[in-house]
């Protein structure tokens, strides 16, 4: 029997964080998390990430990696998706990430990002063929797979605090500039004919939007058990602020308070991405990139 501990540390465009695990007979237990708000996509401008986000990176990483070290993983690695994929020359970064903390990291393609959703997905949930996607905070993945293989896949730039920062002037999105979002993101999905209607039998959603969006909904309806979310209600939490006004707004900060900014943007591209698909629903999944790269992983050291 082989067992070991592992470190994860997974680098996005809005947090960052630490998933150890134990990795057992081809799957994984975790053991616990630890995350931070960074916010890294704010710090990448003209293909270079800022001093100020590598000095908050390099800090985040190299607390990461000691906390791993002190906890005896036998194995630590670390990735990063949208965020770091705008730097142009990552090279450089990523040796003085290494110097400074003893990590590889390594910056996921879109389609390796993809790949990655889909074996979180298949552990979640055993589908074999279907439409997934995971909204994070500087792209949106989207993919259908059969056979439990990738079949049509597109990595869109409708992040949900991408799309904050690109629309929105205040706390929360005027009207106005909630239909610039949705124009944003239909010109995007409108590059993509080959998922149109691809989520006609349902589609899993990944991501923190996506999960936050559904704690909301939950709160609203009293459905403690729900794990969907309905072209309706994705409207219904859209409009939260226009109806509910200051309440709305304290419900949001109170339930999902570090995705204040960040949600409703989300929201927003939810639904589009779901028209698109010609979806009525999204079933809201716990699992996604960081479970998908540890079920794989352990499936690695199984085989050793």
């Amino acid at each position: 029997m082989i067992r070991m501990l592992m470190g994860l540390v997974d680098v996005g465009s809005n947090t960052i964080r630490l998933v150890v695990a134990r990795l057992e007979k081809g799957t994984f237990q975790e053991v616990f998390s630890q995350r931070e708000y960074v916010g890294l996509v704010g710090f990448v401008a003209g293909g270079r990430l800022e001093p100020a986000g590598e000095e908050k990176l390099l800090e985040t990483l190299s607390a990461m990696a000691a906390l791993s070290r002190m906890a005896g993983c036998q194995r630590i690695d670390a990735f990063a998706t949208a965020a770091l994929r705008k730097v142009e020359e990552p090279a450089p970064l990523l040796r003085r990430i290494f110097q400074h903390t003893g990590l590889e990291l390594r910056i996921l393609s879109g389609k390796e990002e993809a790949r990655y959703d889909l074996l979180g997905l298949r552990w979640e949930t055993g589908a074999r063929m279907g439409t997934g996607l995971d909204l994070g905070g500087g792209s949106c993945q989207v993919f259908s797979f059969r056979e439990g293989e990738l079949e049509e896949g597109a990595s869109l730039p409708c992040g949900a605090l991408a799309l904050y920062r690109r629309f929105v002037s205040g706390v929360i999105p005027t009207s106005r500039e909630r239909r610039a979002i949705r124009r944003y993101v239909q010109e995007e999905l409108a590059r993509c004919p080959a998922l149109q209607g691809a989520g006609r039998g349902g589609v899993w959603g990944m991501g923190g939007t996506a999960r936050a969006a559904l704690k909301v909904w939950r709160a609203l309806s009293g459905e403690e058990a729900s794990l969907t979310l309905t072209l309706s209600q994705l409207k219904e939490l859209g409009d939260l602020p226009t109806h509910m006004g200051l309440e709305g707004i304290k419900l949001l900060s109170k339930l999902a308070p570090q995705r204040l900014t960040s949600l409703l943007p989300g929201v927003e591209a939810l639904r589009c991405i779901l028209e698109h698909l010609e979806a009525r629903e999204l079933t809201v999944l716990r699992s996604g990139v960081r479970e998908g790269y540890l079920w794989q992983a352990a499936g690695e050291e199984g085989t050793d």
